[in-house]
């Protein structure tokens, strides 16, 4: 999960308006009222990437845990596949061994 992207974009914008608001020599009022709206819409932007991202995300954590759902269900068939195997060579076995003591 993805946390305080949309802080981050709005403190990278803040430094650029900061930085060409002082090359440009804005007057206080000017340059803190842009400031403060670039800060804002850009929060908002961060905000909205930050959920997407998130989205994208979990969405791909879920195949992954699906994946390894299926992997595991597959192993557990195959054990259960070598044990039934096991199971039916015991009793072949047991069988065979009855019918060679009626034999004799």
């Amino acid at each position: 999960m993805i946390r305080n992207i949309h802080i981050i974009i709005m403190l990278i914008s803040g430094i650029i308006v900061s930085i060409i608001g002082l090359i440009n020599g804005y007057d206080l009022k000017t340059f803190s009222l842009t400031l403060l709206i670039v800060l804002i819409i850009f929060f908002f932007i961060g905000s909205i990437l930050q959920n997407i991202l998130n989205k994208i995300y979990m969405q791909a954590e879920k195949k992954e845990k699906q994946k390894q759902l299926i992997e595991m269900d597959e192993e557990i068939n195959r054990i259960k596949a070598l044990d039934s195997d096991d199971e039916d060579e015991e009793d072949s076995d047991a069988l065979r061994e009855e019918t060679e003591e009626e034999q004799y």
